[in-house]
């Protein structure tokens, strides 16, 4: 299935609904074109368990319920951030995460060799899309602080993975060398709520649902909460977060089957300005 066809309609759609509802009160006194553009920029540290399942040619060369010790033992290189700017209701997102990594195994073979596993990947992971604000809406009385956004988007989740697996051949000469780059560009649409609690505390709770068989993903969906503290430095207004994430992907293309769960806590800082 083309991903262009199937993202523009929704987009489309978001911008039609999005501009049709009711203005909240601050959107009255000014309309989205004359409203200052606002950057968020989020800097964090994910640190999740995956246990993945891979599968080539229908047979199983790898099932591991990866731990976070084990990632952070491969790991030779990572980097996360989330960038998103808002016009007035409306904003555009992107949250890249790179990952390059090197895991290597010893089992025992058939005839009670000792024999080796290798696998290789580095792995980009971006999420995208376009966003619409409703609200904000007060959740107590006129004295109460605490208001809450409903922020429905449209979006993609793009994957590259370069992945290299070799398995010694042991003693009857039978062994893997296999390389292959997985790629996929598939279509979500998901909601986050903002929850502005007090003037310093935030809450934040999202989800995602994607795939339909676009681009050889059969599904993904993604859950993510954190709680921020809100504070100024500098001037900026800042904030630092903890919560949890969690992504799962299916995914199947020619010789290649893979099912994976990246899971776990996370923490960061960011800023708005």
């Amino acid at each position: 299935m083309n991903f262009t066809k199937f993202i523009i309609p929704l987009l489309a759609a978001i911008m039609l609904v999005g501009t049709s509802v009711t203005p909240s009160a601050a959107q009255d006194k000014e309309g989205w074109r004359d409203a200052p553009w606002r950057f968020n920029v989020n800097i964090y540290g994910w640190m999740p368990s995956a246990p993945v399942d891979i599968k080539i040619d229908g047979n199983e060369v790898a099932s591991a319920p990866e731990s976070f010790d084990n990632i952070l033992d491969d790991l030779d290189m990572a980097a996360m951030f989330e960038l998103e700017v808002h016009k007035g209701p409306i904003g555009v997102f992107v949250s890249p995460i790179y990952y390059d990594g090197k895991h290597t195994e010893h089992f025992t073979g058939l005839l009670g060799q000792s024999r080796k596993a290798t696998l290789e990947e580095k792995v980009w992971v971006i999420k995208y899309g376009l966003s619409y604000d409703f609200g904000p809406w007060s959740m107590g009385e006129n004295s109460d602080p605490s208001t809450v956004i409903v922020q429905p988007y449209v979006g993609g989740l793009y994957l590259h993975d370069d992945i290299e697996m070799k398995i010694d051949p042991g003693l009857l000469g039978i062994g893997l060398d296999y390389k292959e780059t997985l790629s996929f560009n598939t279509p979500i649409v998901g909601v986050n709520t903002l929850w502005d609690l007090t003037e310093r505390w935030t809450l934040r709770l999202g989800a995602n649902y994607g795939g339909w068989d676009v681009d050889d993903v059969d599904e993904t969906y993604e859950g993510v909460g954190t709680i921020s503290y809100n504070f100024n430095m500098g001037g900026v207004s800042s904030k630092v977060f903890a919560g949890y994430r969690y992504l799962h992907v299916d995914y199947k293309k020619k010789r290649a089957e893979i099912h994976v769960d990246v899971k776990g806590p996370l923490v960061g800082i960011g800023w708005e300005f």
